[in-house]
């Protein structure tokens, strides 16, 4: 149900999206993709309040949800809270360039095996 509400979401299809997604919610209140989803549902439909609602337990569910921090940015900053939209996007934004800080080091680790293994000719 999740996914095909996800998917629903991502057509712009809202309305089928919403119901699917609220159902979702209901069966695994556990589950941060599912608010956060929902979330931005109730946000594109106006419904702030509610929105704010999901957005918040996304990230009490999964804290570093970098869409969930930035969605809940857009949204303060829509309600004219600027001061937690600034706060907001300064996590979404340091929670990206955490993951970029660990891809590079994973990407510029050489494997021990790949070390011995060279693909110059020997001489």
């Amino acid at each position: 149900m999740l996914y095909l509400g996800d998917a629903k979401l991502q057509m712009n299809q809202l309305d089928e999206s919403r119901p699917l997604l609220e159902s979702a919610v209901k069966s695994e209140p556990a589950n941060g993709m599912a608010h956060r989803d929902l979330g931005i549902v109730l946000a594109e439909q106006g419904r702030s309040d509610e929105a704010l609602k999901e957005f918040q337990t996304a990230i009490q569910i999964n804290p570093k949800d970098v869409n969930a921090h930035y969605r809940l940015a857009r949204l303060y900053r829509a309600m004219g809270k600027t001061a937690e939209a600034k706060t907001e996007f300064a996590k979404a934004s340091s929670l990206n360039k955490a993951e970029d800080e660990r891809l590079l080091k994973v990407m510029s680790t050489i494997p021990s095996g790949a070390a011995k293994s060279s693909t110059a000719p020997k001489q």
